[in-house]
């Protein structure tokens, strides 16, 4: 059909608005539609993105577009545009997006005849030459969303689109095969038909042709088209159309593919690109455009090599790579599992274990209390494990999304508050809702906030954040200084409300800040307290799939135990030390442990009591508390010997080996054991079982667990783990939240818990609970059975037979628990209960007499009880010296009617004392004491408005600071490329010259000459380095200055210094600039003198140049002939293709058996040039000869009778400075005519050392390039030290058995050894420098102001500032970027050189970064030893300087005597320390380091060695050398301090105990193949994991999955140590077939297994 455009006249459509608008609204007044939906969350960030896969994010925005509620109907549909050529027309259809995988984006279509296969892969008729670049776009409107995909288009292969195609319908697949995509129907003539009965005609035939079979084959012409892409945008909508996208180009880093994630651009801003994607020629097309009918050619580098690798390493790793492949399957299970990490910080391993999302599928009862809650205050009375965060998850949503349009309106903001009653809990609630909230939330608990009297920081707190996870005392105390109000709160949770009782924080909030007025109506205390209704659901079936799963609850019978009796070791015991009083809580536990628990566990409990090194801390503490009754106890010697008696008495004791038998266990502990067998009696039930045991006491619990730890108690398949507050070893949190980990991962299976397991921290499902020691409470029973809540679950009850309180207790926990459900059932829907006698007057009726305060200016309240707080805090203000500690006095007299206080304050405050009113208790004097002198102070102005003092509590500035900076995180920065000599350009008068020689010429294979490079200023002496030119042959390049000048009087010396130099890149090198003598930033000239001439005895330079060479060069631009001269004319000859710059040759001779259509001979190296690779081309050597693209080659008519010659192919390699040669650079022999050749003036001898030049001169320019910085920092420092400073040459040198990431090849030494020392002595200099600016200051300050000034990030900042990143040397030699700069480029290859380089923080911290202990100890290590690497300095330099060492160093030499002033408490620690340190020294005399306990002394001996050696001023000292290195003779003595890492432990384990050398620890980053239920199977479309692995002779010893590869080496060394640890020599032997000799790891050494820290 024709197109006809339309005729002149009104706009048909003109800025449409859309559909959704109100009829009401007249249609001229309509404004198109705006885009909102993210508004409220500040539009699309970049931290909402994954920064490093636009596949993953591309993958997360696809799943959320095809959840049913997004409103999207067909996510997969896309726009697929191409582009024709020549005539650039563009075309675009709607298709739909088929597979996604790590490759890029597959549709389906007909490639015979569709247009958009014309576009992309052209015609046969040439009408359309074909483009494969294309572009996708997705647009999903209901989430304002859009993305665009450009790349290049590829065949899939057959095999993939079969694939595909047997998953359609048999019509589709019919269809596929009959229709011609695109091609015109025409009608048949009939009446009404338009071509359609062509369509179904050809249908028809395809059918009969496949009459009778399923398996249809896909055809020929149809398959799977590929968008692999290099950029992407994500774009999200925003108001007014300034939307946000961002862009994601791929990089092509010496043939590594990353993706980059570009800055967001506004509205149609123009793209700012940090990098883009750079093609790159092959190494046979260096020189000359290789152009044909206006088309260039381009193809894609080979990547960089890594550094050289021995050939059993490199067997190691493709048979590791080979069963990474075998076991995808079992990888894959672990992608996803946490890896357990000991090292980490409390909250990272919150953060990593809460992060399941809850929000998204709530069930109907939490729903209807989520409704109920939007309207009145409610508690939400559900059992353990169903889902109450999750309602508290939805309200917060519900609120938060009302507050952000309350604010659109204009109204004060609001905050919701989220209250937990422990520590732990915040960091647990904050990670789940975080998870299910995409709101700002802050975490906060005592330990994060030291000073909450901050009101900046509230204020801060607040503004940013919609809600806060905080303990109920920090909201407290925010109220209680007004730093917020409670109007100005929105919503607030109190999680586990059943503790509001008394004066508990949740009870204090309501009561004085919440409740203005007493309501008048409560349903039960609970209610009161908290100004709520109970409420519950409905049905309490619906609770059977969320909470516990119990298939059965059993009653386990034991026989009642005996009276209570003691074991002889007790008895014993008891006499010894049963008067001390650090002895009565063991001895009542023991006396009564032997009828319950057995005397082999009553006796067991001394044996871990007295572990080994406690006996220091026992004594020291018998010392302390007989100081206490007097200064001077003639006791002390007694009691002292008497709990040295008991330790010894413990330890001598012979503990027979445990048995199931009565006379070792009571009956109740058998009758656990015979519970637990029983429950891990089978393998397949051993796979999935999780079992906790509770018990009341903690030492119990660790005692119950060290017994199933004894080899005799073992039971096949458990593995026990204890959960307690405390017990025989102090526990904290991270300690219990590392047993929760490992029990979820499975490393253990069975915990031993005390009611901390019971609520707070989230324990994972188990399927097995046992009540060890029955329940005291209804909450203990409901809380520890809602742990079961796996599917066929067992609840195991252990009641002593006969014991009717024991029966009685079960028979009330089903009627308590019953009698709760009733209540709850029987609570009418309207809430509007009476008769309830509880009320807040009778929580507020012990509360009369006591008064409170607010500040009329800001409401802030002061009671009685914050009157104590406030009191403490602004005594801590006071000024004082560093020395004292300040406290506040109270005394509490008996009087009439009661008692009363008068607080006393020190003698520095502005006020002194106050008395309070008569009371009738202690507690409440001393409170009214405080009160009365806060409202003196209050008075005075000595506390503000928000009843903070006046005074301010003098600590150091950012003591608490984020100074460090991430060894991750990576930007793009500017890169100097060139040294500033070059551009100091002009017409010269004189030049300096450097003779560049090779130390061994003959490893370069043929004849060669120095080569002399004349500069305008003197270039400094660089430092001898090595070129590669092939196996087994190198040799060293020296650049020697030559004394005195080249004098340029006469104008020809410096023309003929401009042609030679401009010839060499011409002929050698193929690019033809346009340049005077003014423009060049350097020259090259030869010279007649050899290698071995010594050129530092010059002192003539113009006497060395080859003038004559020059000369001739210069007015031959090339040699003429004419075929008709000599061989010896040709014989020699350097030759150059001028059709192909990648070919240059040196001639041998004239062969004349040989003639011009001959072919050419077998083993001669293919030509790259497109005539040779067409077909039909004869493969003769004219063929051979002739590069010419085929215009060039019409007009040419070369001789076919003209001589052959045999010549030389030169090698193209540039990157000499590799050792990694890859590539042979003995000579090529070939053979060609030499008619389409041009013969260069240049001697071959000096072509031969030009060749060797790009290598030189990027070596020479990195150096200047460095020497650049030293002068810009002020410093004089050789080239070879400034370069290795400057040098970074991979991501993770670090790691020396690992694959080296981003590695750049032939950049010589890393800087990381030269930091080892840099670091030292930037630590001395600031800190002599911070001591003699402000003498006066303690040590902590001054710890405070060297650490703000050497800390990474201000390192960082400083770099920065200073734009030091722009000369750090991070990328290897490049062919591109050796030229000069600033000349025009006439002919050949112009490529834009890449300035600008990728690099971490960390990194530009490194190159700008106690002292002179550390200074001494760094300068002894480093010469003593030269050859070790900087990893394993740091580790034994930490043995040096460890608190460890020092401080037996300090007692050693008695410096605890000298002490002057110190507190009470300094001396209590000292005494103990000495103590320790003495019995250490008393045992092992002979060890090099006793064991010690970090404290005061190692503070003093770091002072004793800064005076003597900073105001000595002898260097290391006589101190160091005659006190510090006695110890350390021997090195060896202190790997073990070094090796406590896993991975250094592991290497020490191998080497030294088992012998052997054939293992490896080796790392994968790869994207594991994920099977899910469903069938599909996902392939790497999220993050990468590592898989790490310990590969002993060839067999994987242990395995693990990670996202990280510290993590993952971490937990695949733990995991092989557990195997090896267990293992004699001769079993690991026979085991792995090891028979590595001593010898043979001798000779390995340190260098093959680097440790780690």
């Amino acid at each position: 059909m024709a197109f006809h455009p339309p005729q002149e006249g009104g706009k048909l459509i003109f800025a449409p608005a859309g559909t959704n608008r109100t009829l009401e609204i007249p249609t001229h007044t309509l404004q198109a539609d705006q885009f909102l939906k993210t508004e409220h969350i500040g539009g699309l960030k970049r931290s909402d993105l994954n920064t490093l896969d636009p596949i993953a994010q591309f993958h997360a925005w696809f799943r959320e577009a095809s959840e049913p509620n997004s409103g999207v109907a067909h996510p997969e549909t896309c726009t697929l545009s191409t582009a024709q050529l020549p005539s650039g027309r563009v075309s675009a259809r709607i298709v739909y997006l088929k597979e996604l995988d790590a490759r890029g984006f597959v549709i389906y279509s007909n490639f015979g005849t569709s247009g958009k296969a014309r576009d992309l892969f052209g015609t046969e008729d040439g009408s359309s030459t074909g483009n494969p670049w294309a572009s996708l776009v997705f647009w999903w409107e209901p989430l304002e969303r859009q993305v665009r995909v450009e790349g290049r288009a590829e065949r899939v292969p057959a095999k993939e689109s079969q694939a595909y195609f047997d998953t359609r319908v048999r019509g589709s697949r019919i269809g596929a095969w009959s229709s011609r995509q695109s091609a015109v129907l025409r009608p048949d003539g009939g009446g009404g038909d338009d071509g359609r009965v062509m369509l179904d005609k050809w249908v028809k035939e395809t059918e009969s042709k496949f009459e009778g079979t399923e398996d249809i084959p896909v055809p020929e012409f149809w398959g799977g088209l590929r968008i692999v892409p290099e950029r992407f945008e994500f774009w999200q909508g925003r108001q007014n159309r300034l939307h946000d996208r961002f862009v994601y180009d791929r990089v092509n880093e010496e043939g590594e593919d990353l993706m980059d994630l570009d800055e967001p651009v506004v509205a149609n801003a123009p793209h700012p690109s940090l990098v883009t994607l750079t093609h790159e020629e092959p190494a046979d097309a260096d020189d000359t455009d290789k152009e044909e009918d206006g088309t260039r050619m381009l193809e894609v580098n080979p990547p960089l090599k890594p550094r050289k690798i021995s050939e059993r390493k490199r067997a190691d790793n493709a048979a590791f790579d080979l069963w990474i492949e075998e076991n995808q399957n079992n990888l894959s299970k672990g992608a996803d599992k946490f890896v357990v990490d000991d090292e980490k910080s409390f909250q990272a391993l919150i953060k990593n274990f809460e992060n399941r999302r809850i929000i998204a599928s709530p069930r109907d009862y939490q729903l209807e209390l989520f409704e109920r809650a939007k309207t009145q205050n409610t508690i939400a009375v559900l059992d353990t494990g169903s889902g109450k965060t999750l309602i508290a998850a939805l309200l917060l949503r519900w609120t938060i999304q009302n507050e952000l349009d309350h604010r659109a309106k204009g109204l004060p903001k609001r905050v919701a508050f989220f209250l937990v009653d422990k520590v732990a809990l915040v960091f647990q609630q904050h990670a789940v809702l975080a998870c299910n909230l995409d709101y700002p939330l802050e975490k906060l608990c005592g330990d994060m906030v030291e000073d909450v009297s901050g009101k900046e920081f509230w204020h801060k707190t607040f503004d940013e954040n919609m809600a806060i996870v905080c303990t109920a005392e920090i909201l407290y105390t925010c109220l209680h200084h007004s730093y917020i109000r409670m109007d100005q709160i929105n919503l607030l949770v109190f999680d586990e409300a059943h503790h509001t009782k008394k004066n508990h924080p949740y009870a204090r909030i309501i009561k004085d800040f919440y409740i203005e007025i007493d309501p008048r109506i409560a349903a039960a205390e609970l209610e009161s307290l908290l100004h709520s209704q109970i409420a519950t659901i409905a049905d309490p079936s619906a609770l059977k799939h969320s909470s516990a799963k119990l298939k059965a609850e059993l009653l386990w019978q034991y026989d009642a135990k005996g009276p209570d009796w003691e074991t002889d070791l007790n008895l014993t015991l008891r006499e010894l030390v049963g008067e001390h009083c650090l002895f009565k809580k063991p001895l009542a536990f023991t006396s009564k442990s032997a009828a319950e628990l057995g005397p082999w566990l009553a006796d067991r409990y001394w044996q871990l009591f007295f572990k080994e090194g406690e006996f220091v801390k026992l004594e020291a503490r018998t010392e302390r508390n007989l100081l206490r009754e007097s200064a001077y106890n003639q006791r002390m010697t007694e009691e002292i010997d008497k709990v040295r008696a008991a330790y010894d008495l413990a330890n001598q004791h012979q503990f027979a080996r445990p048995q199931l038998s009565l006379n070792f266990l009571s009956s109740k502990v058998l009758s656990l054991i015979k519970i637990l067998q029983d429950q891990f009696k089978s393998v397949d039930q051993t796979s999935n079982r999780r079992c906790i045991v509770f018990v009341k006491e903690r030492n119990v619990a660790t005692l119950l667990a060290d017994l199933l730890q004894q080899p005799e108690m073992k039971i096949p398949g458990l593995e026990p783990g204890v959960l307690v507050g405390g017990g025989l070893k102090k526990v904290t949190y991270r300690d219990q939240v590392l047993t929760i980990f490992k029990f979820k991962k499975g490393e253990l299976n069975c915990i031993f818990a005390t009611s901390v397991a019971e609520e707070g921290l989230d324990i994972p499902d188990c399927n097995v609970i046992v009540r060890y020691d029955l329940n005291s409470t209804l909450i203990q029973y409901i809380q520890s059975r809602g742990r079961a809540r796996q599917e066929g679950s067992v609840y195991i009850h252990m009641a002593e037979r006969g014991n009717e309180d024991h029966y009685h207790k079960l028979q009330m926990n089903i009627q308590s628990e019953d009698a709760l459900r009733k209540f709850c059932e029987a609570m009418p829907e309207d809430r509007k209960l009476t008769g309830n006698t509880f009320n807040m007057d009778y929580f507020l009726r012990n509360e009369k007499g006591q008064r409170q305060y607010t500040v009329p200016e800001t409401g802030a309240k002061l009671n009685y009880k914050q009157s104590l707080i406030c009191l403490a805090a602004f005594v801590a203000s006071l000024p004082h010296p560093p020395e004292i500690n300040l406290t506040t006095t109270y005394v509490v007299l008996n009087v009439p009617g009661g008692f009363q206080c008068e607080v006393m304050l020190p003698e520095v405050s502005p006020l002194r004392s106050a008395t309070g009113r008569i009371h009738a208790s202690k507690a409440a004097a001393k409170c009214s004491a405080a009160y009365e002198m806060c409202i003196q102070l209050i008075k005075g102005k000595y506390l503000d408005q928000y009843l903070r003092p006046i005074f301010t509590k003098q600590l150091p500035a950012m003591r608490n600071a984020r100074l460090a900076v991430s060894s991750k995180k990576k930007e793009e920065y500017s890169m100097r490329v060139k040294p500033e000599i070059w551009s100091n350009l002009g017409e010269p008068t004189e030049l300096h010259v450097m003779a560049l020689t090779l130390v061994n010429p003959e490893a370069l294979g043929r004849p060669s000459l120095p080569l002399l490079l004349l500069t305008r200023q003197p270039a400094p002496q660089v430092a001898s380095f090595p070129l590669f030119f092939g196996a087994d042959r190198s040799s060293a390049v020296t650049c020697i200055p030559i004394h005195g000048s080249v004098k340029l009087e006469d104008g020809h010396l410096i023309q003929a210094l401009t042609t030679f130099t401009l010839t060499i890149f011409k002929d050698v090198f193929s690019k033809e600039y346009e340049a005077t003598a003014a423009q060049l930033p350097y020259f090259l000239a030869p010279t007649q003198l050899t290698h071995a001439f010594d050129f530092g005895t010059v002192t003539n330079p113009t006497a060395i140049v080859d003038w004559p060479t020059m000369g001739f060069v210069q007015n031959h631009s090339h040699i003429p002939f004419n075929l008709n001269e000599t061989e010896d004319f040709f014989r020699g000859r350097f030759v150059a293709d001028p059709y192909d710059g990648a070919r240059k040759f040196f001639i041998r001779g004239r062969r004349y058996d040989l003639k011009p259509t001959d072919p050419v001979p077998e083993g001669v190296v293919a030509p790259g040039h497109r005539t040779w690779r067409m077909e039909g081309t004869t493969r003769d050597i004219l063929n051979y000869s002739l590069s010419a693209w085929s215009k060039s080659r019409a007009r040419l008519l070369p001789q076919p009778d003209q001589p052959v010659f045999e010549a030389e192919l030169l090698p193209i390699r540039r990157n000499l400075l590799d050792d990694n040669v890859g590539e042979d650079m003995k000579p090529k022999p070939c053979f060609l005519v030499l008619e389409p050749m041009r013969i260069s003036p240049l001697p071959i001898n000096v072509v031969a050392m030009i060749y060797n030049f790009p290598a030189i001169i990027h070596r020479i320019d990195s150096n200047l390039v460095a020497l650049d910085a030293c002068r810009m920092l002020g410093l004089d420092i050789r080239p070879d030290l400034a370069l290795e400073a400057f040098t970074k040459d991979s991501d993770n040198t670090d790691e020396h058995d690992a694959e080296q990431i981003n590695f750049q090849s032939g950049m010589g030494n890393n800087y990381e050894r030269l930091e080892f020392l840099g670091d030292c002595f930037l630590k001395m200099a600031t800190t002599i420098s911070i001591f003699t600016l402000i003498p006066d200051k303690a040590e902590f300050e001054y710890h405070v102001e060297r650490m703000l000034l050497i800390c990474n990030r201000n390192l960082f900042n400083n770099a920065v500032e200073i734009k030091l990143e722009e000369y750090i040397r991070s990328m290897a030699f490049d062919r591109r970027s050796w030229y000069p700069e600033g000349l025009t480029l006439k002919r050949g290859k112009h490529k834009d050189i890449r300035r600008r380089h990728i690099l971490a923080d960390k990194s530009i911290a490194d190159f700008l970064g106690d002292a002179l202990l550390d200074m001494a100890i760094v300068e002894h290590l480093f010469h003593r030893f030269p050859g070790a690497d900087p990893q394993w300095l740091t580790e034994h330099k930490m043995a040096m300087v460890s608190n460890q060492f020092l401080g037996c160093l300090a007692v050693h030499l008695g410096f605890h005597r000298a002490v002057t002033l110190c507190s009470p408490a300094v001396q209590k620690e000292m005494a103990e320390y000495v103590a320790e340190m003495e019995e250490g020294l008393r045992v092992a005399k002979e060890e090099a380091v006793a064991r010690g306990r970090r404290g005061v002394e190692e503070g003093l001996l770091g002072g004793v060695l800064e005076a003597a050696e900073v105001f000595a001023g002898r260097g290391r000292g006589e101190f160091f050398e005659r006190w510090v290195l006695p110890f350390f003779g021997d090195m060896r003595l202190y790997d073990t301090f070094a090796n406590k890492h896993p991975m250094t432990y592991l290497g020490t384990e191998m080497q030294e105990r088992l012998r052997c050398r054939e293992w490896r620890l080796l790392v994968r980053s790869c994207q594991l193949v994920v099977v899910r239920r469903s069938g599909v199977v996902d392939v790497g479309l999220g993050q990468s994991q590592v898989v790490c692995a310990v590969r002993v002779h060839g067999r994987t010893l242990a395995h693990s999955v990670a996202a990280s590869t510290r993590y993952g080496k971490i937990a695949a060394a733990k995991k092989a140590l557990k195997v090896v640890e267990g293992m004699e020599v001769e079993e690991f032997r026979r085991e792995f077939g090891c028979s590595c000799t001593v010898e043979e790891v001798q000779a390995e050494g340190e260098t093959d297994h680097g440790s780690a820290v």
